[in-house]
């Protein structure tokens, strides 16, 4: 049998939503995965897996640093394990990791061996930070010695293409695995029938969405289009699916403001299809990414503002969605109202959704980049 290659990757955190891709890249009859992960934070998004993995991970001693809800990691065993383990290839988790791929770099340059760089780049309309602007010509330097980078998004491969030669930079664009959560819909699609049955939900057009209660998701904005709705259109709800800082203020606009037929679900995770089962129209107000791959492989349209860059791959404006211009309560309560004054628009973009997931960005179409460009660099 041939020896397989040996893979590191180098992330700060084991999220929940990664392990499907670093099982099947792992799956792979010629890849032998390993993870580098380091402590998770608590009370934030960043909170480490706990489950059983179909692929070796290690956890190292972490240093961390937080300013203005920015996280720094450190790995001080970081170098003496990528020395023990013998990769062939080590894949670091970009522009957010910048502390650690330091020593990765010198671990590649001393030991010949090949860096994959995987990232977001920078989130479209926002200013490069302090930290930013001082990490820029380092990173210069690691993406020229890199073997291969891939992108979450062609906005990503934009980006990089200004520090190194656009030939190296493949995409893999952010998503989930879609073929597991064809289970879960198969499994909950009774229970959202019988929910949407019911009195809350009979004959209402169902508004979603599902995601942390943060300032930066701008569930606030969502909730003040709904309500400059709600007068004209009293035919539709609103289910709120998680958790946050904002929930007790975003509970008190809606007793203020007297909105009817607003749900709060809670934190759900295992049985989340059952809400996207339910949902006519699923609504991003803020920043995020794969909520919208989510959607889409449960056929639903899509309304986001200017997200992480994904959402350009990922909604073709007027087709499956919207993406909002002016991030304005008014333009998102425009955007809403269509699918109130066309009861058939949401069934036809949510089609097109689902096409998209099927034929172009997949869980499939994402391993299969990963494990290219590694098998590539490993031969060139």
């Amino acid at each position: 049998m041939e020896k397989k290659i040996k893979v590191v990757f180098v992330l700060r955190f084991m999220l929940h939503y990664r392990i499907d891709l670093l099982e099947r890249i792992n799956s792979c009859d010629d890849i032998d995965l390993t993870l580098i992960y380091g402590r998770g934070i608590e009370n934030s998004k960043f909170v480490n897996y706990e489950g059983e993995t179909r692929f070796k991970n290690i956890k190292l001693k972490t240093l961390q640093y937080t300013r203005h809800k920015k996280f720094a990691v450190f790995f001080p065993s970081l170098f003496r394990n990528l020395i023990r383990l013998k990769p062939d290839v080590i894949i670091v988790e970009g522009e957010s990791n910048m502390v650690n791929n330091i020593f990765v770099y010198l671990y590649s340059v001393l030991y010949n061996k090949k860096m994959g760089w995987w990232g977001l780049g920078q989130i479209p309309g926002t200013r490069p930070s302090i930290f930013q602007k001082l990490y820029k010509p380092l990173m210069r330097v690691f993406l020229r010695r890199t073997s291969f980078i891939i992108g979450y998004s062609e906005y990503s491969k934009n980006y990089y293409a200004q520090y190194t030669d656009i030939n190296k930079i493949v995409v893999a664009n952010n998503c989930l695995d879609n073929e597991s959560i064809d289970k879960e819909i198969a499994e909950y699609r009774n229970e959202a029938m019988t929910l949407k049955a019911t009195e809350v939900y009979k004959d209402k057009l169902v508004i979603l969405y599902v995601g942390a209660f943060i300032p930066t998701k701008k569930v606030d904005k969502l909730l003040k289009a709904y309500h400059a709705l709600k007068p004209n259109y009293p035919d539709m709800a609103l289910v709120l699916v998680g958790d946050g800082i904002m929930r007790k203020e975003l509970e008190n606009m809606i007793e203020t403001l007297n909105i009817q037929d607003v749900i709060f679900t809670g934190k759900v995770v295992n049985e989340v299809s059952k809400y996207f089962l339910l949902a006519d129209l699923f609504v991003l107000p803020g920043l995020g990414g794969l909520s919208i791959h989510h959607a889409m492989t449960h056929s639903l349209p899509v309304i986001s503002s200017s997200a992480d860059g994904t959402e350009r791959d990922l909604i073709v404006d007027n087709e499956n969605g919207f993406i909002l211009k002016t991030d304005t309560v008014e333009e998102l309560t425009d955007r809403i109202s269509r699918f109130l004054e066309d009861k058939t628009l949401a069934s036809r973009f949510g089609k097109k959704s689902r096409e998209i997931v099927d034929t172009k960005i997949n869980i499939k179409n994402k391993v299969s980049t990963f494990h290219d460009v590694i098998v590539k660099a490993v031969k060139s």
